[in-house]
């Protein structure tokens, strides 16, 4: 997962920005749409360290990924909001793409220790 921060970069950017977005432009303004801003921030802060290969910040990343694309199913659901379905799709993109790693991580570490005596 070499490019595992680029991803956690994107999805966060994503976030933030749309989901200020449709903060901004619809008619009730209620604090749980800054939820996903706020998961975005906090996943920025977690980028650094995913580029410097900390699997403990990866892991955390991974978690709010996956938590975030399962809470933006009630918004969708209730109001069939734009930006809730694009916030959905780039973070159940990122949540397939991390987990791909690790699955490729998994196997090579096995290829390696059958490799080795």
């Amino acid at each position: 997962m070499k490019n595992a921060h680029i991803v956690l970069l994107i999805n966060a950017l994503v976030l933030i920005i749309v989901g200020i977005l449709s903060y901004m432009t619809t008619n009730v303004r209620s604090a749980t749409a800054l939820i996903a801003p706020a998961v975005g921030i906090i996943m920025l802060l977690f980028v650094g360290s995913v580029k410097k290969g900390s699997r403990s910040a990866a892991h955390a990343a991974v978690v709010l990924t996956l938590l975030i694309t399962l809470a933006l199913i009630v918004p969708i659901i209730r109001t069939g909001s734009i930006y809730a379905i694009i916030m959905m799709i780039v973070s159940l993109f990122a949540v397939i793409y991390y987990v791909m790693g690790f699955i490729n991580r998994k196997k090579e570490l096995r290829i390696n220790s059958i490799d080795q005596p």
